[in-house]
């Protein structure tokens, strides 16, 4: 159970997500009607293009819903890893359209097979969209378990430190390096 505080603070947050969709959806439809076609989400994003999206979970404990994330980004020929329990992350990387595709998956209802609906408690913490030489995780999905420790080295040694810090730890990169808060 979320307390009044973290309660209002999801709901802010669930509604900024909204919004920012809809503007997105308003955008890409009035660009579309202006070129006279239809484009798919996938498409939309240069197909040589890369990316790597970062969500945060307040938990992932379901085994069934542990099992669907590993299929479906298996199934987009994402690399990445699983950090299952709490908090859940998952860090995709791979053609950005299909990184786009499987947020737009985790983020779908409930009656989408696999979606995990709105109130599921996921935000995407970073998107990052980068060429093929800057990919720097392995190319298959791994599960990590329930293993925060595993996730933070394995991010270390792919050269995602800072990243894994900001998205993941949320700490402020810049001043923690500089040795300024935490």
């Amino acid at each position: 159970k979320l307390g009044g505080g973290e309660a209002l603070m999801e709901l802010a947050l669930d509604l900024r997500e909204s919004v920012e969709e809809a503007a997105t959806v308003i955008a890409t439809a009035d660009e579309e009607a202006e070129m006279g076609n239809s484009v798919v989400m996938s498409q939309r994003v240069a197909p040589s293009s890369n990316g790597r999206r970062w969500i945060w979970v307040h938990h992932i404990t379901n085994s069934g819903r542990q099992r669907d994330i590993l299929r479906e980004a298996r199934g987009l020929s994402l690399g990445g890893y699983l950090k299952s329990g709490y908090p859940g992350i998952v860090v995709v990387e791979g053609d950005a359209g299909a990184c786009d595709e499987f947020v737009t998956w985790i983020k779908g209802n409930k009656s989408r097979p696999g979606g995990f609906g709105r109130n599921w408690g996921h935000h995407v913490r970073g998107e990052i969209n980068l060429d093929e030489r800057m990919r720097r995780l392995p190319e298959e999905f791994k599960d990590l378990k329930d293993d925060m420790g595993a996730l933070g080295e394995l991010c270390k040694e792919h050269g995602l430190e800072a990243e894994f810090l900001k998205y993941v730890m949320q700490h402020n990169v810049v001043n923690s390096i500089n040795g300024i808060g935490n």
